[in-house]
């Protein structure tokens, strides 16, 4: 990774607590998951898949965030349907 992805990864890292504070109703479990989920490599898969444009990734971001809080990915679909542990839930 270039210096230059690596500042754009970092940017779109700082934006992660203003997106989950822009969802409704997140309890503080359901944002400690959400940021953990949000990890350095899914942070540069959303960049990459946006051809490194932060505004882009920055809007699929958000939409997959509300999307695992509305169905509740993050803490018990996962386990539930793959039998993985909590590990691997997020």
């Amino acid at each position: 990774m270039t210096p230059e992805q690596q500042k754009l990864v970092n940017d779109l890292r700082s934006e992660v607590p203003s997106l989950l504070s822009s969802l409704r109703n997140v309890s503080p479990e359901e944002s400690l998951h959400l940021q953990q989920w949000a990890s350095e490599e899914r942070l540069t898969e959303f960049l990459e898949d946006s051809e490194w444009d932060t505004w882009a990734a920055s809007f699929k971001l958000k939409q997959t965030l509300l999307w695992r809080k509305e169905i509740g990915l993050q803490t018990k679909v996962a386990p539930a349907i793959f039998g993985l542990d909590s590990a691997y839930a997020c």
